[in-house]
């Protein structure tokens, strides 16, 4: 059974996680509804682990901020997994500085061990990271499918450090 959750509002994610929060999801959406917002769909920090597994999708998600990511925002130590998941159709649309249409991730990590990262969109003057940006953290991509992605810099995956 496949579990859905709407985002209707546009100063709050869906989901935020905090203070070393864990969630682990299986078959549930979290639908952005094309919902111009000014968070990402799901927030992780303070070293807090998102777990997206098998059937979990992060969808529609528009963020009209600069430095956040359009699905995801992973930063502060904390960590995002995915096997066998989805992120797809999101937007990171702030006016220059717009970064990680699906996943942005600034001090912490992301693992991709399956599963796919498509059709996401940044489409700011100076942006980065249609796919994923990372900056200051890690990326661990052992499997899956990154395609379809835009961006001024780096489509797929954009990656910097100080």
């Amino acid at each position: 059974m496949l579990f859905s959750i709407i985002f209707f509002f546009s100063s709050s994610s869906v989901i935020s996680l905090s203070n070393s929060a864990k969630l682990t999801t299986t078959n549930i959406t979290f639908e952005g509804n094309n919902v111009s917002a000014t968070v990402p769909i799901l927030g992780v920090s303070g070293g807090s682990t998102l777990n997206l597994n098998s059937g979990s999708t992060v969808q529609n998600g528009i963020n009209t901020s600069n430095y956040s990511g359009g699905g995801i925002n992973v930063s502060g130590s904390s960590t995002l997994n995915m096997t066998s998941s989805t992120i797809k159709n999101n937007k990171s649309t702030g006016t220059t500085n717009a970064q990680g249409g699906g996943v942005y991730v600034n001090g912490g990590t992301i693992t991709m061990n399956s599963g796919t990262i498509t059709q996401n969109k940044n489409d700011a003057s100076n942006g980065a990271g249609g796919g994923i940006f990372i900056w200051n953290g890690t990326g661990n991509i052992k499997g899956g499918t990154i395609s379809s992605n835009s961006s001024i810099n780096g489509g797929g995956i954009y990656a910097g450090h100080d």
